[in-house]
């Protein structure tokens, strides 16, 4: 990371890191792919939180998508939805690293929520320790229409937030809710207008940023350790349920459909 105030990081595809007033904000770059998770984003999401983390400029970040439409609608379906054997399941454990890298961040992490956020979006923005909406933004578990599991640690990180019985409806069912609801049941935590999310919530992180590093980094620290890690029997239970979800039938007549009904998420 480049020192100094409003300095972007080195050379990024699928991002947009720049570095200001102690809050390094990560920008999902892909607009007319609602910013949808590839295996390259997922790759340069992993080198940009190893830079920000050791970072000692970098006091707070932030996660956004670029545009109005959408925080992240999910993995990519132009890629995944061609996977097959092997390579879903590399596909799936290299999301799951990536989800799990974000949450394991050491400074404090808010994600800046507009649009969609949904299926592996929802899930990155799980992945942080604050949520802010706009009260237009639409969220979801939309996975099980298309016949596979929310597979990158949203299963635990969901119950962990909002409880069972929520996450068990919103899992099963795959509904899409509101900002309003989401806030309700304590999915995101703070409401905002649509053209005010991201100032607020980079009002927010630059407090964080501003605050005693050893105080808010031990706070983080002392909390309940994130449910779910990188590796281990977890992480290769959700590669291997993934992978036998995603070569069945079901699974590529789904996303079949979702294709020709230009749907989202």
């Amino acid at each position: 990371m480049a020192e100094g105030s409003g300095r972007s990081m080195d050379a990024f595809e699928h991002l947009q890191v720049t570095l200001d007033d102690g809050v390094a904000t990560v920008v999902l770059n892909r607009p007319r792919a609602l910013n949808a998770l590839s295996s390259q984003t997922f790759r340069e999401l992993i080198r940009a939180m190893g830079a920000l983390d050791g970072d000692p400029a970098v006091g707070a970040v932030l996660f956004t998508g670029a545009g109005e439409r959408a925080f992240c609608a999910g993995s990519d379906l132009n890629e995944t939805g061609r996977l097959e054997g092997e390579a879903i399941r590399r596909f799936v454990l290299l999301d799951f690293r990536c989800k799990a890298r974000i949450a394991q961040c050491r400074k404090p992490t808010v994600a800046a929520i507009q649009g969609y956020a949904l299926g592996g979006g929802l899930e990155l923005a799980l992945a942080c320790d604050v949520r802010f909406a706009a009260s237009t933004a639409t969220l979801g578990f939309p996975e099980v229409d298309l016949g596979t599991v929310a597979g990158s640690g949203g299963i635990q990180r969901l119950q962990a937030v909002v409880g069972r019985g929520i996450a068990a409806d919103l899992l099963f069912t795959g509904r899409k809710i509101g900002a309003q609801e989401a806030w309700r049941v304590g999915l995101v935590n703070y409401l905002c207008e649509p053209d005010q999310v991201l100032s607020q919530a980079m009002e927010y992180a630059r407090g964080l940023a501003q605050r005693n590093p050893v105080a808010v980094q031990g706070t983080k620290a002392a909390m309940p350790p994130d449910p779910v890690l990188a590796a281990g029997q977890e992480a290769a239970y959700h590669s291997l349920l993934a992978q036998a979800c995603r070569t069945g039938s079901l699974y590529r007549k789904q996303v079949e459909k979702f294709f020709e009904r230009g749907d989202t998420g």
